[in-house]
């Protein structure tokens, strides 16, 4: 029988929850006094109110009640079943790069599916003289644009100067020697998906410039710093000051020389080119067209020049490729935005299946994809010929000859350039199938073709090259399916890949290792997965007249506008 309470005795205080951690593992009362409680301010002990964490897995594990779940109610003692060890998920390697940003802008303006304008109609009417002059007048605002967009933060850190330089390579100052062996270990290299062949611009323009081209050489540093800005700001300012003293070499020699001397000299259709990549990589916006309007204009009279008797007009392997350059541009930014044609058919043949090291594919297959964006056009144009016999031939004909097409690499350890060929080969079916077939990023074709392609571009990535995969992870990354983004499982990791992630990481790896503009390309696909995601009914079964356009004219079209993807 238990002791009797005094009538004076103060009934027992029940035992406190919120005593200090000192006391509780002790196992005596606290005072719960803050900051510190009696019984540690007298042993001079280290007084813990903080917050105790107890895992339930860790009392089970050494057969201890956790708190008072289980060991008693009203009814009597409950027996306890001990809870299953806890599974935890694996957490998946989040990086930057991995995330679409979504602002309220991205709801508030929606992609405009608006319909295609001609923007991409070029040639202006009126003899080619004239041509050249708008282009002189151009590169005169294109001048002005650059000096007037210098930063003021800028001017202070140039790290070299704008004077001009020697045409022999030993007489070429230190800062511009660093540009210039920058060019040529770091640029050439990226302008050729092949490691054992030598790219054009090594081998033609390289020699070209150093020996008979004063404003080529400056281009190349022009070139060469724009590039390195994209990693080191300080080289901005170097850059728009190379490309400012080499627009106005041009247009004094537009007025002194004449259209004609201009036009006939291989030295203006190289700085023409070197131009050209300077703006792809800087913006990639309308900057670029400029040059290759230009260059089309050049090219049409430089033409005209050659039936006119004593024209001294320069044909070599050199004004052939600065064509071809222009032309194979013109060909793969169409196929984003489906625009008229600038350099057409001219340049391309279907026999010639050897594959070429800095277009990293055969002609051959540049000429189908020529085929498919004018039977595209032709069909937006006039919805009638979609259904016509010889529509229909001619896409069955190209469909086949796609298919069948093989690609010839003339040194037989060429793998990369082989493959390179190949992924292409591959992304020209998937833009074939969804511009003249209407075929959705949720068809099986589509969805199938979309990871041969990611396959062959993660197996290239992993291998530390990414040249010349811009165009095929462009096209293979816009049709990719939103309702089900694995592609597959890593037979290593025994996880799934999934599409978006894996195009953000190519991307990434790209922005260093190409001559192209990732941003820009980044842009534009996030903004086409964006409007996949938003659209309640993305992929309507019978097009209603508003939306009679296919899945790629509706989504990628509109927004591709002066897009570059060599």
């Amino acid at each position: 029988m238990g002791r009797r309470r005094r009538p004076d005795q103060l009934p027992p205080k029940p035992r406190t929850r919120d005593g200090c951690l000192t006391c509780r593992a002790r196992k005596v009362k606290c005072d719960q006094t803050r900051p510190q409680c009696r019984r540690c301010q007298i042993a001079s002990r280290r007084c813990d109110f903080g917050i105790e964490v107890k895992w339930e897995e860790d009392f089970v594990s050494r057969g201890l009640a956790f708190g008072r779940e289980g060991v008693w109610s009203k009814a009597g003692s409950v027996p306890r079943t001990p809870p299953e060890p806890a599974q935890w998920s694996t957490i998946p390697e989040i990086e930057s790069h991995h995330f679409l940003n979504y602002s309220a802008k991205t709801f508030e303006e929606p992609l405009r599916l608006e319909s295609k304008t001609s923007t991409l109609d070029w040639h202006s009417p009126g003899d080619e003289e004239a041509a050249l002059q708008r282009l002189a007048s151009r590169l005169n605002e294109s001048l002005e644009d650059d000096l007037n967009d210098v930063p003021a933060r800028f001017q202070s850190n140039a790290l070299i100067s704008s004077r001009s330089v020697p045409l022999v390579p030993h007489l070429v100052d230190g800062d511009h020697s660093m540009l210039l062996d920058y060019y040529i270990q770091k640029l050439c290299p990226l302008t050729t998906p092949s490691k054992v062949s030598q790219s054009p611009f090594a081998s033609l323009i390289l020699p070209f410039t150093l020996m008979n081209s004063n404003t080529g050489i400056l281009s190349i540093l022009a070139l060469s710093a724009c590039h390195r800005a994209k990693s080191e700001p300080a080289w901005k300012m170097p850059a728009m000051k190379l490309k400012s003293q080499v627009l106005r070499i041009l247009q004094n020699r537009f007025n002194i020389e004449g259209a004609d001397k201009v036009a006939s000299s291989s030295d203006t259709l190289v700085t023409m080119v070197i131009l050209c990549l300077y703006e792809i990589i800087q913006d990639c916006d309308s900057g670029w067209v400029v040059h290759l309007k230009g260059a089309h204009d050049m090219v049409r009279f430089r033409k005209e020049l050659q039936t006119v008797p004593g024209a001294d007009v320069e044909v070599n392997d050199l004004t052939a490729f600065a064509e071809r350059f222009f032309a194979f541009h013109d060909v793969i930014g169409r196929t984003a935005c489906g625009q008229v044609p600038l350099f057409g058919r001219d340049y391309w043949n279907f026999g010639e299946n050897v594959v070429d090291v800095w277009m990293g594919c055969s002609p051959e297959l540049v000429a189908l994809l020529c085929t498919i964006t004018e039977l595209s056009r032709a069909a937006y144009s006039d919805p009638s010929i979609s259904i016509s016999d010889g529509f229909l031939n001619a896409c069955a004909v190209t469909r086949f000859k796609l298919e069948s097409l093989e690609q010839i690499v003339e040194n037989d350890q060429d793998d990369f350039l082989l493959i390179s060929a190949e992924i292409k080969r591959l992304a020209a079916l998937l833009f074939l199938n969804c511009a003249l077939y209407n075929t959705l990023p949720t068809t099986p074709l589509v969805m199938k073709l979309v990871v041969q392609i990611m396959r062959l571009v993660s197996d290239f990535v992993d291998r530390g090259f990414v040249t010349g995969l811009t165009w095929p992870v462009f096209v293979a990354a816009v049709e990719l399916n939103p309702y089900d983004d694995e592609l597959w499982v890593d037979e290593a990791t025994n996880s799934p890949v999934h599409g978006r992630r894996l195009v953000l990481r190519v991307l990434e790896a790209m922005e260093s290792s190409t001559v192209s503009n990732i941003d820009r390309m980044r842009t534009i696909i996030s903004q086409v997965w964006q409007a996949r995601d938003l659209e309640e009914d993305a992929f309507p079964e019978t097009p209603n007249n508003h939306y009679s356009r296919n899945d790629w004219e509706r989504y990628v079209a509109p927004i591709s506008e002066n897009i570059n993807l060599v």
